[in-house]
């Protein structure tokens, strides 16, 4: 599921900036992806430096009429004023790739940034506090586009918004997926695990689809803007769609299923799996929880408490993507789990990129040392899936090994 952030407390500055521009302008969200993983390979003590220069640098691109707020520290909005169209964000978005193409020393030794940045075109201005936040919840939405794409050169996103259009509210949306889940318009696609040992089948994720007039939305258009509660709606029809499949097609190995760290708040969460999966006969022990977007957990101790009980059911937990800034070392103390998936930046271009090989070889073995199934998501080639099989890695996940594939048809090609 797409990484959302929450609305920065200095909300006031963004709305200031958007209510003053003088023309058409755009609201940019940048994330440094990748500072907990360079904090983990250069030093705790090299953060402030990292995050200094991840700023800096951005600063560096702005003109006199842009605005540049800081969110945090590996994170920065940007509004950018009196643009020509929407043709001059893509220079913006082309200078952002290579203002962080160079990398900086630290401690003696080369850390590259991994940056990202969504951009909102506005040929308007924001009119309150209501609708900055909608903008920003837009602009989230292009970050995440942004993430997903896999375009190294041109690691950025933009939206658009017409003249007259009216930004689409989350309260919207979230009745438009309602309504899809009550058309059963929502399924479910299942992208093969693959032992790296022997090529047999070990398992599936299981992939939300969510077809809208006869075309299937990407998660990263409306799984962001979705509301505590219309998450926990969507987690429900998900889970239960895939103890459906299970029992239908018989299915005899284990079904990931992915849980957005806002469903552990979830008072109803720990009974509603017991209850569903004893009702419909599926032993917990062979669901797989995924466990979405790790660094966005509020509340550790409370995440700690119900991971806890999900395994005393039986059930299996696992961390999601590992090691592209949204997850990092300390969570593998700190959190009770079964299995760590690696997310697919560390895997991408991992042949010739000797950093990521020993960072990911490092991963790898302090899994095993802890006794954790590693599962490698996007091998794209047979080269990194020799790597990753060489460095131990157990399982493995991608367009090389499998696409995501209808539930018939993953049965099908694994009886």
């Amino acid at each position: 599921m797409a990484e959302t952030a929450p609305i920065p407390s200095s909300l006031d500055t963004i709305e200031a900036a958007l209510t003053h521009s003088k023309g058409k302008c755009a609201l940019a969200i940048v994330t440094l992806a990748n500072l907990e993983d360079l904090e983990a390979q250069c030093g705790i003590e090299s953060r402030n430096k990292l995050a200094t220069e991840f700023h800096q640098r951005l600063q560096a691109l702005l003109r006199p009429q842009d605005h540049f707020i800081s969110a945090s520290s590996d994170k920065a909005i940007i509004v950018f004023d009196e643009l020509i169209d929407v043709h001059h964000l893509q220079l913006a978005g082309m200078k952002l790739h290579n203002v962080f193409a160079h990398p900086i020393p630290v401690n003696d030794q080369t850390a590259q940034f991994i940056v990202y940045g969504g951009f909102l075109y506005l040929a308007r201005i924001a009119t309150s506090i209501l609708e900055t936040k909608e903008l920003l919840a837009r602009a989230e939405s292009a970050l995440s586009q942004a993430k997903n794409q896999s375009q190294p050169n041109e690691p950025f996103h933009i939206a658009t918004l017409d003249d007259e259009s009216v930004v689409e509210n989350h309260w919207q949306i979230g009745m438009r997926l309602r309504e899809a889940m009550q058309a059963h318009h929502i399924y479910m696609d299942y992208q093969p695990k693959i032992d790296l040992d022997n090529g047999s089948l070990a398992g599936a994720e299981a992939l939300v689809r969510w077809r809208d007039k006869g075309v299937v939305l990407p998660p990263a258009d409306y799984l962001p803007a979705l509301q505590a509660d219309m998450m926990w709606e969507l987690t429900v029809y998900c889970f239960r769609r895939v103890l459906r499949d299970i029992l239908d097609y018989e299915i005899d190995f284990p079904i990931s299923v992915n849980l957005d760290p806002v469903t552990l708040n979830e008072p109803e969460l720990v009974p509603f799996l017991k209850r569903e999966t004893s009702l419909w006969g599926v032993p917990p022990s062979q669901l797989i929880l995924e466990i979405t977007e790790v660094r966005d957990l509020e509340n550790l101790s409370a995440a700690h408490s119900v991971l806890e009980e999900l395994r005393d059911l039986k059930f299996s937990i696992s961390i999601d993507d590992f090691g592209a800034g949204h997850s990092n070392l300390e969570r593998l103390r700190e959190l009770p789990m079964d299995e760590l998936k690696i997310d697919r930046l560390f895997c991408n271009n991992i042949v010739a990129d000797k950093q990521k090989q020993v960072m990911t070889k490092a991963v790898i073995s302090l899994a095993q040392e802890l006794g954790f199934t590693t599962v490698a998501e996007g091998i794209e080639d047979a080269e990194s899936l020799e790597l990753l099989r060489q460095w131990g890695c157990q399982q493995g996940q991608g367009f090389y090994l499998s696409a995501p594939l209808p539930i018939d048809s993953l049965k099908a090609l694994y009886r």
